[in-house]
């Protein structure tokens, strides 16, 4: 790895660089020599693989301190999540993290508010709230932060060897085990039969049945929200192994909204609207999807066909950031 020039990373407004203190804590597999203030990182067995996560500590003559985690990996895949922050986004983590614990799992992001998982889990630092515990690599979380940033996963890849689970009659919140991307239509083939409708948090969908992919590919550390009609394990395909790929050849793959459409707020549902014959004949366009008076969705009807794809979009409720 390449050395590290502490100096650059820290500010004290009453004391000079120089007189800074610095350690290191978290290392199992990795060592860390500070000399100068100057970090040198190295595995000492040359056939490790993987990432480890480093907190750096920088103390002052007076015992103030600041603290801030690196992670460092070997032979490992990373992936950079971005956050448009203000809304619940529904992530997932692709590579097999150092540490599974939920804090330490998400200690490297700003502003974080709260962490929610599909069992009713919750994790809320600044409220000292912990419900999940561990995190489960196959699972999505739906992650609220007051700030846009770009998070870091880092660790070896999932693969598409990792086995997921999936329950009927809801909605399950998944992850993927990809550090790049993957069609859609490619990566759920061994469960097209299975599948009903596949959802991101921005409201694009994958439905098999409906000839519906306006999700393109799998996005390295999103989650997705899927319905399966019955429940059981699956693995996703990389392409390497393809079955049941339905024709694609006629594959819808964009579904704009109206215009009266309202902005994502990171909680959603989709509507399977079908309508009486030949309304497009008459110059039908578009349907919305009324909240009493207010539209929380708006699209246009699918081409030649009397009905629509509608995703509507509702606020979250107050007990859903701590």
């Amino acid at each position: 790895f390449t050395q590290i020039v502490l100096d650059n990373y820290v500010t004290d407004p009453n004391f000079n660089d120089n007189q800074l203190t610095w350690s290191a804590t978290g290392q199992i597999d990795l060592s860390v020599s500070i000399v100068n203030r100057v970090a040198t990182i190295t595995a000492p067995n040359q056939q490790w693989t993987g990432a480890e996560t480093v907190t750096f500590t920088a103390t002052n003559p007076n015992n103030a301190s600041g603290s801030d985690p690196a992670t460092f990996s070997v032979g490992a895949g990373s992936v950079n999540v971005p956050f448009a922050g203000g809304r619940f986004e529904l992530i997932s983590f692709p590579v097999d993290i150092p540490s599974l614990a939920v804090e330490d799992a998400f200690a490297g992001m700003t502003n974080l508010i709260l962490v929610r998982d599909d069992n009713g889990g919750i994790y809320a630092p600044g409220q000292g709230t912990n419900t999940i515990g561990n995190i489960d690599l196959t699972e999505g979380y739906r992650v609220y932060t007051n700030t846009a940033q770009s998070f870091m996963m880092a660790g070896v890849e999932l693969g598409a060897t990792t086995t997921y689970n999936v329950s009927s009659g809801q909605w399950n919140w998944v992850g993927t085990p990809f550090t790049t991307p993957v069609n859609a239509v490619t990566a759920f083939s061994p469960i097209v039969n299975n599948l009903y409708i596949a959802v991101n948090d921005n409201g694009q969908i994958y439905w098999p049945n409906l000839g519906i992919n306006t999700i393109g590919d799998l996005t390295p550390g999103d989650g997705y929200y899927i319905y399966v009609a019955q429940s059981g394990n699956f693995q996703y395909s990389d392409g390497t192994m393809i079955a049941a790929l339905p024709d694609n050849s006629n594959m819808i793959t964009d579904l704009p909204a109206a215009p009266s459409a309202p902005a994502p707020t990171g909680t959603l549902y989709i509507v399977h609207v079908q309508l009486q014959d030949d309304l497009q004949d008459v110059g039908v366009e578009t349907v919305e999807i009324l909240d009493g008076s207010t539209v929380v969705g708006a699209g246009y009807l699918l081409p030649e066909r009397d009905e629509a794809v509608v995703v509507a979009w509702q606020g979250d409720a107050g007990s859903d950031v701590v």
